[in-house]
């Protein structure tokens, strides 16, 4: 009889402990570059946050993505502002609120500050101020206007930026790349 308590004590243990693991595993997935991006703006009302990983982008780069995807006006408005970087009352802003036409706004940011455009010293590109260390993170910020949608990704190398730039820039771009995710 104690034995067979003693077992049951140990079964709700080990499945406690595994479950508590399963908890763990499942928040440590939402870490990694853009982790500390998701765990900021994940509570943020009126914007749905989602982490996709290793996102093909082309035939040889996969990306972590942060996607923002506005719920109501007012999510809209705050992801315009914190992460376009476009000040409220200015025609840019007024513009990427209600886009008569496809709109889409692409920036430098860095983890530190995604909304700011990073603007390295005079003499250096964006590149080799990340390998100065001026900056932890180089990030491209590309708001969709008229989808509502905001796209965070690193970037590392020029080749990254250019691979990035293309997907952002085609008519198509996002939707293909969230296709051959979907297919794999």
């Amino acid at each position: 009889m104690k034995l067979l308590r003693i077992l049951r004590w140990l079964v709700l243990l080990l499945s406690v402990l595994l479950a508590v693991q399963l908890l763990a595993r499942c928040h440590a997935r939402q870490r990694g570059e853009l982790g500390e991006l998701y765990e900021r703006y994940c509570e943020q009302p009126g914007v749905r946050v989602a982490l996709v990983q290793n996102m093909p982008i082309n035939d040889t780069l996969s990306k972590d993505i942060l996607l923002l995807t506005a719920t109501d006006s007012a999510g809209w408005a705050w992801i315009v502002k914190e992460i376009g970087g476009l000040k409220p009352g200015t025609p840019p802003f007024e513009r990427t609120l209600n886009p008569p036409y496809p709109r889409i706004t692409i920036h430098t940011g860095t983890i530190e500050s995604p909304g700011a455009i990073f603007c390295p010293p005079e003499g250096m590109n964006v590149f080799e101020a990340l390998e100065a260390g001026l900056c932890s993170q180089l990030l491209q910020v590309v708001l969709l206007a008229k989808q509502r949608i905001a796209w965070i990704t690193t970037m590392n190398t020029f080749n990254e930026y250019l691979a990035l730039i293309n997907l952002s820039t085609e008519r198509s771009g996002m939707d293909e790349a969230i296709e051959r995710r979907e297919k794999q």
